[in-house]
């Protein structure tokens, strides 16, 4: 990486502290401007990702007031460059809750550990220690892949978890300290207390520097990336004396732009919070995102902290909603409020594209098709918008009109300025029109936020 490509991310750095509401969005913000300001990322199913769970990196920020204090605590200092945009964490580091495992696997030559954890029943953060001979070149992208859980005392893999995978660069392993974290959460059941995990360590190497507005070469399949599976390792992992939940029971109905969001409980973990909600199916819009914070008896304020921002629904319609909190303070959960949502009008949620004619009906605002172009059977679909926290505007499922089923061949995005460019290649059908299904609207700020105040 030369000298321009550090001081790009290091200003990426600076300016994620001024919109830490973006990062509630799934972090996508910040991710497109590290990893795709100078190169093209692309990805198979990332809207279904946005619907259940991903795994994510944090940001160092040695000026958040409490990272800072953090940092003077003896052994556990460098976990706070990883969790500075996650108050809940910060508050379980600083309140000496983070677990000091040590856990060491050595396969193919390579030794990969686990120095900490920070457990509760529903999330588990693991630390993960990368080794200094997997970071072969500065162009190299090192991530570590979950394969399976396994509960030890039953012996059964785990099925109701959920993770996903960022790359992180090597470059960076190399100059700040070499952790790598990794969050795991359970909505269902409780996570087991004696697990095994189950993990592959990858490197990606990039094979030449793809330059924005070179689409065609990456839609026709040409790979610009090759991976190489390091290791694959096991850790034995025991956790004792996890605190038990706080649960506020709400069951409350309200209203918010017209549709109603029923309100089923808050949850208080030592990682944070989970608010639980149900949407009824007799809303005329689709709600696909809330901004929820929560104010305790102190008046101090929680959001969410970037990354996750929920997960679900179940098979029951329960949506899980993320936001921080301090499980360790003596204040209590005063009240919670909604700031925001993200509604799309059911008779709105169909976009047919006619690839010929370069036309979407109906028309989403300020978004426009900017090209299409066919490659073999299939078609190459640019959009670009200035609605920037909108990545991920469809499902990565579609139909024809004649019903026929199908799933994006590639998903990605790009950001130039203020306009953000999504790609998608889909099957080019005889009658040249596609229908896609939205999954992402505009966040609408309430200027009033719509407030429930927690009953004890």
């Amino acid at each position: 990486m030369d000298q321009k490509r550090i001081d790009e991310y290091k200003e990426s750095m600076k300016e994620s502290e001024m919109y830490p509401e973006e990062l509630g969005q799934i972090g996508f913000r910040l991710k497109r401007r590290i990893y795709n300001k100078k190169r093209k990322t692309f990805l198979t199913g990332l809207s279904s990702i946005a619907a259940i769970f991903v795994l994510f990196v944090f940001i160092v920020n040695s000026k958040t007031a409490m990272a800072d204090s953090i940092f003077h605590i003896p052994v556990l200092g460098d976990l706070a460059k990883y969790v500075c945009f996650d108050k809940g964490l910060q508050n379980a580091i600083k309140n000496e809750y983070a677990k000091e495992v040590n856990l060491t696997d050595v396969n193919n030559g390579y030794t990969l550990s686990i120095p900490y954890v920070i457990p509760d029943s529903k999330r588990l953060e693991v630390f993960f220690e990368i080794p200094n001979n997997a970071v072969r070149s500065e162009n190299d992208l090192i991530r570590i892949k979950i394969d399976k859980i396994v509960n030890t005392v039953t012996g059964k893999k785990l099925d109701n978890y959920g993770s996903g995978s960022i790359n992180y660069p090597a470059s960076e392993l190399k100059k700040n300290a070499s952790l790598f974290n990794i969050s795991i959460r359970s909505n269902d059941i409780s996570i087991p207390q004696d697990i095994k995990i189950y993990v592959t360590m990858i490197r990606e190497s990039y094979l030449h520097e793809m330059q924005v507005g070179q689409v065609s070469e990456q839609f026709e399949g040409s790979q610009n990336t090759q991976t190489e599976v390091l290791g694959a390792f096991v850790f034995d992992l025991h956790l004792k004396d996890i605190p038990e939940p706080k649960v506020t029971n709400i069951d409350k109905d309200i209203e918010v732009k017209g549709q109603t969001i029923h309100i089923n409980s808050v949850v208080e973990y030592p990682t944070g919070t989970e608010i639980s909600i149900n949407i009824p199916d007799n809303n005329d819009s689709i709600i696909n995102g809330i901004n929820f914070k929560s104010i305790d008896t102190n008046g101090d304020e929680w959001g969410n902290p970037g990354g996750l921002t929920s997960s679900g629904p179940d098979s029951k319609g329960t949506i899980i909603y993320y936001i921080e909190g301090d499980y360790f303070s003596s204040a209590k959960l005063d009240k919670i409020q909604i700031t925001g949502i993200r509604l799309i009008k059911k008779s709105e949620a169909e976009i047919t594209i006619d690839l010929e004619k370069m036309t979407m009906t109906p028309e989403i605002s300020e978004t426009r098709i900017k090209s299409i172009s066919k490659t073999g059977d299939n078609a190459n679909i640019t959009l670009q918008t200035i609605a920037t926290s909108c990545f991920g505007f469809f499902r990565n499922d579609y139909v024809d009109t004649e019903g026929n089923k199908y799933r994006f061949n590639s998903e990605g995005t790009s950001q130039e300025g203020e306009k953000v460019q999504n790609y998608y290649t889909v099957v080019w059908p005889k009658d040249n029109k596609v229908i896609l299904t939205r999954s992402m609207s505009p966040m609408l700020n309430l200027e009033n936020p719509v407030e429930i105040k927690l009953m004890r």
